[in-house]
């Protein structure tokens, strides 16, 4: 169940996804949502907020992100700051 290997669990954390099926739970969230984030799972006290940049073709060509420490940003004020254009349309696969 859990495919991650034993020397990247010694260096997560608490909050880090080390399980097969939380992890695919997590990368469906991210589709539906249209952007990712992060809520102290690389790194205790930090979060971060990510959107896709899109080309011409509506494929991503990049991405956009900014992280922050809790003490000065929790994760639903940053999510806050994205506005409605960018978040991809909800049936947009990444």
């Amino acid at each position: 169940k859990n495919f991650i290997p034993e020397w990247i669990k010694l260096m997560s954390i608490e909050k880090t996804l080390v399980d097969r099926d939380q992890i695919q739970a997590e990368l469906q969230q991210t589709r539906e949502r249209g952007f990712s984030q992060d809520n102290e799972e690389f790194m205790e006290n930090m979060i971060a907020v990510g959107v896709p940049i899109n080309d011409d073709q509506g494929r991503i060509c990049s991405t956009l992100s900014f992280h922050a420490p809790t003490q000065r940003l929790s994760l639903s004020d940053a999510m806050g700051y994205l506005t409605s254009d960018m978040k991809p349309p909800k049936n947009y696969l990444f």
